[in-house]
């Protein structure tokens, strides 16, 4: 090819030129990479690569803060559950000391002592209730309720932490007493003070209804109450209880029995003399010889004797004979010249951890005296930790109920905070997958292959080498002709 004579236009300088900038820019692309690390370090290099990672770093951001609040929630629960573990172990004690407390071997002053250190126990479980707390959030006195926790990248991925109520004031036994016939529970001639209707329980776990009878005993009722008990979350207790005055003394004797006059069971004969009513250790004495066979004990205090039967049967008397006279609290005199036979029927407790509710139709436990303790509706009291006192028998007794419910409350609720603590703890290990994988595809997308950007390099930079060596040719070949001036 004969060589161009135009010196006004070096087009070779000017296309070694082109050639140059393209491989200066390639290389200043290659070093970016290689010092981000990133191929896409601006819109401009990918526009559509950069909106992919910019979506996907908004998921990994969302997601790691999401972790976080999760690990946050984590120990939240935990704070609450030794809490509940610790108010747990009190209780426990609390209980331990009622067993106690309920022994007969027991003075007064020794339950005195006793109650001084279920006071302190009781006071401690008040103030773990007020003093568990999170970040300034109170965990256990009934305001945390509802709480929100983001476990996600995304509006209302949330997961809600309650944590009931563990104040020694609002924990025990919610029961409802009203099954009874207090005003006339020693009734004649087979008018019992449980006739036939319904009574209808509704408890935290759902509602239910109960028949009952006319010849049912306190533990027949309570035994068709338990069996409603998963239906209802409210179980039933019976127990049979009637205090007597001794009017007046001299012989007295009487068949003692558990059942009705339609069907007896467990009879016994007793007999003894009393001398002085304000000593009733013969009676009590013949009765409780007894005990093995009735179930029925007897205790006395000055002219007072209280009969029992722990599991709610009725207490029947028949073929009573002799002169000694004795009135239960609604003046119904038995003795050889007044009631031959009567019965004592029990009181039935409901009782559930959780508050409910019955109501019953008007002649469902109704008294001989006409009274309806069933009638209507009745919502149940709570009977709290708090309210324990073991410096009786009695006082003993109610605190083993008190507790035992104040337990399975605590024991429910740690479960449910168990349950919440393994759902966070799985959103956990899923949000931190979601990390690693959304990660992953980030990178496919915007990180840089060092292998072929070095390489990319080293090609650039040969090029540019080899540019800037033609570039000066080129000038150089202009240059010969000046030659051709004179």
């Amino acid at each position: 090819m004969a060589m161009s004579g135009i010196i006004n236009t070096n087009a070779n300088s000017l296309f070694t030129q082109n050639a140059l900038n393209g491989t200066s820019s390639a290389l200043n692309q290659a070093l970016q990479r290689l010092s981000t690390g990133l191929k896409i370090n601006s819109p401009g290099d990918d526009p559509a690569g950069y909106a992919v990672a910019q979506r996907f770093t908004t998921q990994i951001n969302g997601t790691n803060q999401a972790i976080s609040n999760a690990q946050q929630a984590t120990a939240l629960v935990q704070s609450a559950t030794g809490g509940i573990q610790k108010s747990t172990d009190l209780l426990q004690q609390i209980r331990k000391i009622a067993v106690q407390a309920a022994n007969g071997s027991n003075s007064d002053s020794d339950r005195a002592a006793l109650q001084n250190v279920v006071a302190q126990l009781k006071d401690q479980i008040s103030t773990i209730a007020k003093q568990t707390q999170f970040n300034g959030k109170s965990l256990l006195d009934g305001t945390f309720s509802g709480e929100q926790f983001q476990v996600g990248a995304n509006a209302f991925q949330i997961i809600n932490v309650s944590v009931g109520n563990a104040s020694g004031n609002k924990i025990g036994v919610q029961e409802v007493n009203k099954f009874k016939a207090s005003d006339s529970v020693f009734v004649t001639g087979g008018n019992y003070a449980f006739t036939t209707g319904n009574l209808d329980i509704s408890g935290s776990a759902g509602a239910a209804r109960i028949s009952v009878t006319n010849s049912d005993s306190a533990k027949e009722v309570a035994a068709a109450i338990n069996l409603k008990t998963q239906n209802t979350n409210v179980s039933a207790a019976a127990r049979t209880s009637q205090e007597f005055t001794v009017a007046s003394g001299g012989a007295i004797s009487f068949t003692l029995a558990n059942g009705d006059f339609g069907g007896l069971s467990n009879s016994v004969n007793i007999s003894a003399n009393i001398s002085d009513t304000n000593d009733l250790t013969a009676l009590v004495t013949a009765i409780n010889a007894q005990t093995a066979k009735t179930g029925i004990t007897a205790t006395s205090n000055a002219n007072k004797i209280t009969l029992t039967q722990a599991d709610g049967e009725n207490i029947v008397f028949s073929g009573v004979a002799g002169a000694a006279v004795m009135s239960a609290d609604n003046a119904v005199v038995f003795s050889g010249t007044g009631n031959s036979a009567g019965i004592i029927q029990g009181q039935v407790s409901l009782q559930s951890d959780a508050g409910f509710s019955t109501s019953g139709d008007a002649q469902v436990m109704a008294t001989t005296a006409g009274t309806s303790f069933a009638s209507g509706v009745f919502s149940s009291a709570l009977s709290s930790v708090s309210d324990i006192d073991v410096s009786t028998v009695d006082g003993a007794n109610k605190a083993l109920q008190i507790a035992d419910f104040a337990l399975k409350f605590l024991n429910a609720e740690g479960g449910r905070l168990g349950a919440q603590q393994e759902r966070i703890k799985a959103t956990l290990a899923t949000l931190q997958t979601a990390s690693l994988n959304l990660t992953a595809g980030r990178s496919a997308v915007q990180d840089a292959n060092l292998a072929e950007e070095t390489s990319e390099l080293t090609k650039n930079q040969i090029l540019q080498q080899a540019g800037i060596s033609t570039l000066a040719q080129a000038n150089q070949l202009q240059q010969a002709f000046l030659k051709l001036l004179p």
